[in-house]
């Protein structure tokens, strides 16, 4: 339980900004905030098409359409189609390759680009590779090691662009939980249409879905024993990404959190904005986020903010190390816990397991338990 206390913590001690100096907010500003933010994300985010010209055109990629890529030039009126083998690379907005073109038969392993398929059959067989050929039957893919594999489209049971990294000998698949850390975001979204359930300190679920390749959103609530069902609190969260430039993601949000009492209803949360540095294998994070509290229709915000910092740190292909700090104002850097969790990363999944650091903790400490399914 006195872990459940420490996560439930790190949300509601805005609640504390009520003695730290919070200043009047109206909430025409609330609502300007989040209308700015959910359209910013239908402004930003462009794909990118590298012609084998040199020419490069923005807009969006829509997909495949036998030997032709759809896609739409900024500034048109339609959609173009652009031949495959004329394609060197499509890069979505987000930074991450979503195809490799142009590749021909015998091109040398080491050469290939390093975004790579993942085809998983309906019989359980996974294959991953770079594509080399689509036909009306068959998806032909060329493995790390050069085989070469054609794979029946009627077997086909999902088919993916992959972001892969090589280290060594080895390929490492990215973290599938790259858009969070433990509690605090990255500024990597989820990406369009992908999605997860998470279940944060066992007493924290939420679904998590991407719309579009910039704007993310969460929604979950507090499960609090022997809590009235309608009393326990519920949260939602959005964040929009602005596209990458090169290894640096800038992103702002807004998160709230309700509290439903027999009495009255309140509710707290933060305004962030947050930049990244690294890529989905090993990045950095560093977030402002400015509290405010909702007691029945009056608002306020802090006129401090609070500082986040968090890293990811992959150690193999299957774990990396998690670290997540939150300053709050006018507390004590000595005063607040280190979070530190070893993060296993699985195909679709990703389980965290680890602690709270505090200088003046004494006895067991408190575990983080995080599980991360993504559909």
């Amino acid at each position: 339980m006195q872990g459940f206390i420490y996560c439930l913590g790190i949300v509601v001690g805005f609640f504390v900004y009520r003695h730290l100096g919070l200043v009047g907010c109206n909430i025409a500003i609330m609502k300007r905030l989040l209308t700015l933010l959910i359209l910013t994300g239908f402004v930003f985010g462009q794909d990118v098409l590298t012609h084998k010209s040199g020419e490069i055109y923005k807009g969006k990629f829509f997909g495949i359409v036998e030997e032709n890529i759809v896609f739409y030039v900024e500034g048109g009126t339609s959609n173009k189609m652009f031949p495959i083998r004329e394609v060197t690379s499509i890069e979505t907005s987000n930074g991450m390759l979503s195809y490799p073109f142009g590749i021909d038969v015998g091109t040398d392993v080491k050469n290939l680009p390093k975004g790579l398929i993942d085809i998983e059959t309906k019989d359980g067989n996974i294959f991953l590779g770079t594509l080399l050929e689509e036909t009306e039957d068959n998806y032909k893919i060329i493995t790390n090691d050069g085989i070469e594999i054609n794979v029946p489209k009627s077997s086909v049971k999902s088919f993916n662009a992959i972001a892969t990294a090589e280290f060594g000998d080895e390929v490492w698949r990215a973290d599938p939980n790259k858009s969070m850390y433990l509690f605090a975001p990255s500024a990597f979204p989820i990406e369009n249409n992908k999605s997860y359930c998470r279940d944060f300190c066992l007493f924290f679920p939420s679904y998590n879905r991407g719309f579009g390749n910039g704007f993310s959103m969460q929604f979950g609530a507090f499960i609090i024993p022997e809590m009235d069902f309608s009393a326990l609190p519920i949260i939602i969260s959005g964040k929009y990404s602005l596209p990458k430039i090169g290894s640096t993601g800038f992103a702002a949000g807004m998160m709230y959190v309700s509290f439903q009492g027999k009495d009255n209803s309140f509710g707290t949360g933060i305004a962030f904005g947050t930049a990244t540095l690294g890529n989905r294998f090993n990045h950095f994070s560093v977030s402002f986020g400015w509290g405010y509290f909702r007691n029945e229709d009056e608002w306020e915000f802090a006129d401090e903010p609070m500082l986040v910092l968090a890293g990811n740190m992959r150690a193999s292909n299957s774990i990396a190390i998690v670290v997540e700090y939150w300053k709050f104002p006018n507390v004590d850097v000595l005063d607040l816990p280190l979070m530190v969790s070893t993060r296993f990363i699985g195909r679709k999944f990703a389980v965290d397991v680890g602690t709270f650091l505090h200088k003046d903790m004494e006895g067991i400490p408190p575990p983080i338990i995080n599980f991360t399914y993504h559909m």
